[in-house]
């Protein structure tokens, strides 16, 4: 038996992560990669195919654009196929979009599991718990822009009404003394977790003594803490110099329109079309047209079908996309069923490998309300084989 003090050493060789929507998948699974474990991406419906070949799985559930109904039914059938060997992971955003009590409610009913741990902080990117109440940059996220996400509007920063009705939680304080952490954490069957510090989740689930007994639910920052869990080593990220580069851009958040004008003073091209990329332009970005809520659907189909357009003419070996559903549907749209995983360019943003008729190219997505103004432009760079950028040849 361990002391109170330390924690459990070790951590469990199969991870199934069920995420939301495909950012969320990749969020998710890239701190395993980065740890050493081997995984992969997958899309829904679920497929077995060579299962024992990965460490991690991650399936992109896409429950954020279903209605509670088909969330429920779609999480409940894809934790029924996980094995109660496998630590579970259900992936909750950290700004709280999701259909929330009654996904979690469907998870843990369907899993067998004995407890849930919920953690949606992720300290790195200004989301935090504090009294079991989520922030995000220091504001209650129901006081936040987020809360008025049209689709997922987010009434209450109360972690606890994201739980079953019949489980009242305990919140583990940030700075509760190590030993009454310990034993909160394993004996309670609910628990939320405090944390404005990336270092508190790793305690606190380093603590847990039997994790194939828990759902976990949370964000990136409980991803990093189980990660954390595994005795491999941290594998660098390798990124190959890249010649053609499509950007994406289907978010119309006010962050994503920062972006697009830093790329555009650097001297990307930024387009509405396929057909107007200049035939010189190597890296180049297209972007939806800023258009009211309800028009958003209509405008994806036209984006995706451009970014189809644009793959199919032009050699590119790099796609970025600013948005989670923006990549999914081009993903979709293109018939890639899977993604390989290869760990970040920046946190929150990851990137990996995939095929699009028999071509490997390299793609990367973060959230379209996510980073600096610069943050695009620095992943450009990353791949860019340019040393000065230079739009022309």
């Amino acid at each position: 038996m361990i002391s109170n003090e330390q924690s459990v050493s070790g951590g469990p060789h199969k991870i199934r992560i069920l995420a939301d929507d495909l950012t969320s998948a990749a969020d998710a699974i890239t701190p395993f990669i980065l740890s050493g474990m081997n995984g992969v991406i997958r899309n829904w419906p679920y497929s077995s195919r060579c299962e024992a070949q990965y460490d991690v799985i991650a399936l992109d559930l896409d429950t954020r654009n279903c209605d509670v109904e088909g969330a429920v039914e779609r999480t409940r059938s894809a934790v029924a196929n996980v094995d109660k060997d496998a630590c579970l992971f259900l992936t909750i955003d950290s700004t709280l979009r999701s259909h929330g009590m009654a996904v979690i409610s469907a998870a843990f009913a369907a899993s067998g599991r004995q407890k849930i741990v919920l953690a949606p902080a992720w300290p790195d990117a200004g989301r935090t718990t504090r009294s079991g109440k989520q922030y995000v940059d220091g504001l209650p996220v129901d006081q936040s822009d987020f809360a008025q996400d049209p689709a997922h509007r987010i009434y209450s920063a109360d972690l606890n009404k994201f739980l079953p009705l019949d489980i009242v939680p305990v919140v583990i304080a940030e700075d509760v003394e190590a030993s009454i952490a310990h034993r909160l954490v394993n004996q309670q069957r609910a628990v939320i977790i405090d944390a404005t510090r990336q270092q508190t989740l790793f305690r606190h689930i380093a603590a847990i003594e039997d994790p194939h007994n828990v759902l976990f639910v949370g964000s990136p920052g409980l991803a990093m803490a189980l990660a954390s869990r595994q005795q491999t080593t941290r594998q660098p990220l390798s990124i190959s110099a890249s010649n053609r580069i499509l950007i994406v851009i289907g978010s119309a958040n006010a962050v994503s329109r920062n972006q697009i004008d830093y790329l555009q003073i650097r001297g990307i091209p930024i387009v509405l079309n396929a057909r107007d990329i200049p035939s010189n332009a190597i890296i180049v970005c297209l972007v939806a047209p800023p258009v009211r809520q309800e028009k958003h659907r209509d405008v994806m189909s036209v984006l995706t079908r451009e970014a189809i357009i644009a793959l199919g003419v032009r050699d590119y070996d790099v796609l970025i996309a600013s948005g989670g559903e923006t990549m999914a549907s081009i993903l979709k749209a293109s018939g890639v069923k899977e993604i390989k995983p290869a760990g970040e360019l920046a946190p929150g943003f990851p990137c990996g490998h995939m095929y699009i008729k028999n071509r490997k190219m390299m793609l990367a997505m973060k959230a379209g309300g996510l980073g600096s103004d610069d943050m695009l432009w620095k992943a450009v760079s990353r791949f860019s084989a340019l040393k000065n950028m230079d739009q022309t040849r």
